[in-house]
């Protein structure tokens, strides 16, 4: 069966900040320059999937191998927007421990042939976790108008992301047997949410000082 428009769309709108960055003709630096690092992983993730799956390969693999280092990403991006040099160092010392535990459990509680039951909700959740604290932690100090802000569109952005990956997998692992028609549904309705979230994240891009 061929795979819904959405999904497809939802497949590469990590692609969206890339092409905001081209287009605006941004030059950012810090948080939003590692941004573009993450989308560009996700682009290429994403294609490797598209490509795999036209060729009737089982590709759940691949979200056990990217996900944890997606994330891994995401908290080095959030690192540096942290406001003290502790809670900094906290998400960086997170991240080999995040690697290690997806490793860890993968082997020990995965079926790498299947969606994710364990290793996909706990690395998103994390995600979402971090994310949060972010947003509150620098809208708390701001001075500056927040709706001009790339860290609010950014972090706004892909906590929709990651708050949809925590309840996806989980969701098609349970009801794919009985009821595969709810799972395609979910995943277009996700698709749709995805796809505003990455032109979220574009917005932040484009919010971001010129340089």
């Amino acid at each position: 069966m061929k795979p819904p428009l959405v999904l497809w769309l939802a497949s590469f709108s990590p692609a969206l900040p890339l092409a905001a960055a081209i287009l605006g003709r941004r030059r950012p630096r810090g948080a939003v320059a590692w941004l573009l690092v993450w989308c560009a992983f996700m682009t290429v993730v994403s294609a490797v999937e598209v490509v795999s799956s036209r060729r009737g390969v089982n590709n759940h693999w691949l979200a056990y191998a990217s996900l944890p280092v997606g994330v891994a990403l995401l908290l080095w991006i959030l690192s540096l927007w942290q406001r003290t040099q502790v809670a900094a160092l906290t998400f960086r010392v997170a991240i080999p421990l995040l690697l290690l535990a997806s490793l860890v459990l993968t082997v020990l509680e995965e079926d790498t042939a299947s969606f994710s039951s364990v290793v996909q909700p706990m690395a998103s959740l994390i995600a979402l976790a971090a994310l949060a604290w972010t947003l509150v932690s620098r809208a708390i100090g701001e001075t500056e108008p927040l709706l001009q802000q790339d860290w609010l569109w950014i972090c706004g952005g892909m906590a929709v992301y990651f708050g949809l990956l925590a309840t996806l997998s989980p969701f098609a692992r349970l009801v794919l047997h009985d009821e595969p028609v709810l799972v395609v549904r979910a995943y277009k309705v996700a698709g749709t949410v995805m796809i505003l979230s990455a032109f979220a994240m574009a917005r932040g891009v484009l919010c971001a000082p010129r340089t």
